[in-house]
This record gives C-alpha cells, sequence and structure tokens, in this order.
C-alpha cells in the first residue's frame, strides 16, 4: 500500500475557520472524483497544535508550520500510477490550482508518496 501524505499552509491573511470550512465544502467535492477508483480512503487532518521533539518550540495557530496533513491511501503501484496521470491532466490540474489558490499557500505545498506500513496493535 501507498499513502500519498499533503501538508498544506493556509494562504497569509485566511483565517483558520475559513480555510477548514472551504477545503471541506469546495475542495473536497472538487478533489473526490480524481481519487474516485484509485484511493481506498481519504483524511483530513488539521493541526491544533505542533512542537519540536519533546515538545519545545510550541506553536500557536498563526505560527503553525502547516495547518492540515491531508492523506490518501492507494491500494498499489497502479493507484499511485493512475493518480499522478489524472493529476497530471492540464484541465484537471487547472481546476485544482486555481481553486488552491483561493485558500492555500502554494509555495509552502508539500506532496510525498509513501510506503505504506500496516498499523502496529498497541
Amino acid at each position: 500500500m501507498f499513502k500519498l501524505v499533503a501538508l498544506i499552509k493556509r494562504k497569509r491573511g485566511t483565517s483558520v475557520e475559513f480555510f477548514r470550512e472551504y477545503y471541506e465544502t469546495k475542495h473536497v467535492p472538487l478533489a473526490l472524483p480524481s481519487l474516485e477508483g484509485l484511493a481506498i480512503d481519504y483524511h483530513r487532518n488539521y493541526v491544533e497544535t505542533s512542537f519540536g521533539y519533546f515538545g519545545n518550540d510550541a506553536a500557536g495557530a498563526d505560527d503553525q508550520p502547516y495547518d492540515c496533513v491531508t492523506e490518501v491511501l492507494l491500494p498499489d503501484q497502479a493507484a499511485v500510477d493512475g493518480l499522478l496521470t489524472r493529476m497530471s491532466d492540464p484541465d484537471l490540474n487547472a481546476k485544482i490550482v486555481a481553486d488552491e489558490e483561493n485558500f492555500i499557500d502554494r509555495d509552502s505545498l508539500r506532496i510525498m508518496i509513501c510506503k505504506h506500513v500496516p498499523d502496529t496493535v498497541l
């Protein structure tokens, strides 16, 4: 399994509330069709607080390095390739980029494809 992880920072001057509301009500409905038939899970994790190792460097809401960690779980390499192919479509890419400009600091956006290790039961 693979996981696409996106680290997302809200656009300067955008409130946390606006960012979250826009993401859920505007961006998610736009993004879902591109995941259809490929992804098996799609989560948005909104950052409440962040800090350095062992708790140093605590940051307030306006000082967070990122506001959301988005995860898309993909079952295999074919799904990863399929998603990357879809996202490289000029029309789809233009729509998504135009929407992201409304609420995301695109210069800080980081996207990673990770090999997903199954959960360890504690």
